[in-house]
């Protein structure tokens, strides 16, 4: 029942990049043993709780605890359901969390715990950094085409990613 340390750390989305998680767990646990001098190989009477995205999926989130080391207990929560639960202290609250993506939370006094949004980048996080972003770039490419009249927008996301030529060169590729 004591935390001995605790430790920040990313990316961690087991449901896009479960190699990836397991490394960031790692790096985690490493950092989590050092601030305490404890061997990074003594598990087994470690409980061990992460918030990390992506693992509400069920396959997502089985595929990254059979890839983590065996502690005495795993528990994995959504990284806006660890949120919540901080942010209340545990008693019963509203979050809601808008970044490069967007959730909304709620934690009723009965422990029920409700979710919105949070869907990812290529269906949902309305109203996120990235929401706001990809508009943009539809704008954007609109424009080139004639779909809509070119204006301060259309050029300024041109010019970020490096005109036409940087499209053509393989901008988009990489975003996913």
């Amino acid at each position: 029942g004591n935390a001995l340390a605790d430790a920040i750390g990313g990316p961690c989305n087991p449901s896009t990049n479960l190699e990836g998680s397991v490394v960031s767990l790692a790096a985690l646990w490493q950092l989590c043993c050092l601030t305490v001098g404890r061997n990074e190989n003594q598990i087994d009477d470690v409980v061990l709780a992460i918030g990390a995205a992506g693992t509400y999926i069920d396959a997502g989130r089985k595929r990254f605890l059979a890839a983590c080391p065996p502690f005495a207990h795993f528990c994995a929560m959504s990284d806006g359901y660890a949120a919540l639960i901080g942010a209340g202290s545990g008693k019963p609250c509203a979050l809601i969390i808008a970044g490069t993506g967007v959730a909304g939370h709620r934690l009723y006094a009965n422990g029920l715990s409700i979710q919105r949004d949070a869907w990812g980048w290529i269906g949902g996080d309305r109203g996120s950094g990235s929401w706001i972003g990809q508009k943009g770039l539809r704008h954007c490419l609109a424009a080139l085409d004639g779909v809509v009249s070119e204006d301060n927008l259309s050029r300024a996301i041109l010019a970020a990613i490096g005109g036409v030529e940087g499209l053509r060169a393989g901008w988009m590729r990489d975003l996913g």
